[in-house]
């Protein structure tokens, strides 16, 4: 017979199969959950659960189906869980807790199942993992706490306002840039920061426009007014904060008082332009010195050339006419204006190369070549106290240097060499090469030089001189012209010497070009 509405009863067969078929798919919805699910009596014997919490017992679940949940869970688990338990089993109502164990955290809930009578004849537990949740809980508070912190102790001014200009936050700093108590003295009394923290109202709205226009533009200089009206100028740093959807929702920043780094600036300022200033007036007197320089060498170079070549002819009309005395007075003449242009060229030098009128100018060049008609300069002077000047020099010796300077360099060596060198006596020329250098040595037999009198030989702030053997005089310009030339063409220059035995001093040429 068809019901009322043209079907046919369900069988009873049928209504199996549908209560098999729903039984089948809990069975697998009970397996297949995140969740620990685990089913007992009032007495604590398992009825049921799923292979999860059969798992995390570590029994099959036929194994553990009859026995007690005391007797197979750890007893710091079964007396942290107990009062929960038990509450369940006086209240009838369900009961929710956490707890922990082998740093993993649990969520878990009790439910009771109560018979038509209202006694509770099982209670389900289910169990749920959230260590990733509660972790990241964790690292939100800590996140939270240290931003906090940063946020109260920063030394930069930090607010959100609204886009309007009402103030939504700020830090204790910003608070006191502005003279204001405390941020909570900002909140109440600021109700508009374009009137009431911008010097000019119009400023901030200009701001927000320039924003507008490059998004990229997040820093401005602004004219600050504090509570009690005084002024202080800042470094704006802001940035639009959007919400979920997009929107400008306010905005954020801080303020860097630069006050003090404005001040030295136009200090710096003032002071670059002072400077500058002096360094013209500087540029001028060392123009006027060098001038004034090159007029007195060069008005006394005429008189000495005259001297010297009045005094020549004198010694020879002399000596042609067998006047002993006078022939005499005129060498003197002659040896004295010979040693009084030698101070004027290194005077001269020296001049040239303090104002920087002598330029370093480096190149290669064969120096055993080049030595030759410097050194032939002394073969008279040598010769007249009867001096030998001997020479071992290598075959070729290409070095880098500048060729004026160098020149120098072995004229007052030289010089000095035979100056103090007795009558009869040696200088020796010599130069051994290596991979980066050339080292030249001028040594000579003579007086030598005192110890305590070395460390002075090239410092012109310790003055050392002495005469010759031939009473030679001497201004110890010519030494300290040579360490300022060696230093120039990146060599190094020293004596060994011992009083009564003469002296080798030693030089060093650059071969190749370094730079």
């Amino acid at each position: 017979m068809a019901n009322s509405n043209g079907t046919k009863p369900s069988s009873s067969k049928t209504r199996g199969k549908i209560v098999s078929d729903v039984e089948a798919n809990l069975s697998v919805l009970f397996d297949a959950t995140d969740e620990l699910i685990l089913l007992f009596s009032n007495d604590e014997t398992i009825l049921t659960l799923n292979s999860k919490a059969a798992k995390s017992i570590g029994y099959p679940v036929e194994a553990l189906i009859g026995k007690r949940i005391s007797d197979l869970l750890p007893p710091e688990v079964i007396s942290h869980r107990r009062p929960f338990f038990d509450q369940v089993l006086k209240t009838g109502k369900p009961c929710f807790f956490e707890d922990s164990r082998n740093n993993r955290w649990f969520y878990n809930r009790i439910f009771p199942t109560i018979d038509e009578y209202g006694k509770i004849v099982r209670m389900a537990v289910y169990t749920r993992d959230i260590t990733d949740e509660r972790q990241a809980q964790i690292a939100l508070v800590q996140s939270e706490e240290k931003y906090r912190r940063l946020f109260e102790t920063a030394s930069l001014g930090i607010f959100q306002s609204t886009l309007d200009g009402q103030v939504i936050s700020v830090n204790p700093k910003f608070a006191s840039m502005f003279g204001y108590d405390s941020p909570e003295d900002v909140k109440i009394n600021v109700k508009n920061t374009s009137t009431q923290l911008f010097a000019d109202p119009n400023r901030r709205n200009e701001l927000i426009q320039q924003m507008k226009d490059n998004p990229a533009l997040n820093s401005f200089e602004v004219l600050y007014k504090r509570k009690d009206g005084s002024y202080f100028e800042g470094q704006l740093y802001v940035s639009y904060i959007r919400d979920e959807k997009g929107e400008i929702d306010h905005l954020e920043g801080f303020v860097k008082d630069i006050t003090k780094r404005k001040l030295n600036d136009q200090l710096l300022k003032e002071s670059e332009e002072e400077l500058r200033l002096k360094n013209e007036e500087l540029t001028q007197i060392n123009a006027e010195k060098d001038k004034f320089f090159s007029i007195v060498t060069h008005d006394l170079r005429g008189p000495f050339n005259s001297i010297m070549g009045f005094t020549q002819l004198l010694t020879e009309i002399v000596n042609e006419k067998e006047n002993p005395e006078i022939a005499e007075y005129a060498k003197i003449i002659l040896k004295s204006s010979e040693k009084a242009m030698d101070l004027l060229n290194n005077l001269m030098d020296w001049t040239r190369s303090q104002t920087g009128r002598m330029k370093y100018k480096p190149e290669y060049f064969e120096l055993t070549n080049f030595l030759h008609p410097v050194l032939q300069l002394f073969d008279e002077i040598a010769g007249q106290k009867n001096i030998s000047i001997k020479k071992n020099l290598p075959i070729s010796a290409l070095v880098f240097a500048d060729k004026p300077m160098i020149g120098t360099i072995f004229r007052n060596l030289v010089s000095n060499a035979i100056k103090f060198t007795h009558k009869g006596g040696e200088v020796t020329i010599t130069a051994e090469v290596s991979h980066s250098n050339l080292t030249v040595e001028v040594r000579d037999n003579g007086v030598g030089i005192p110890n305590e009198s070395i460390k002075r030989l090239f410092r012109i702030d310790q003055n050392f001189t002495t005469q010759g053997t031939g009473l030679e005089p001497g201004t110890g310009l010519g030494l300290i012209l040579c360490k300022e030339f060696v230093d120039k063409n990146k060599g190094r220059i020293w004596v060994e010497s011992e009083e009564g035995k003469g002296s080798n001093f030693y030089f060093t040429i650059p071969r190749h070009n370094e730079a």
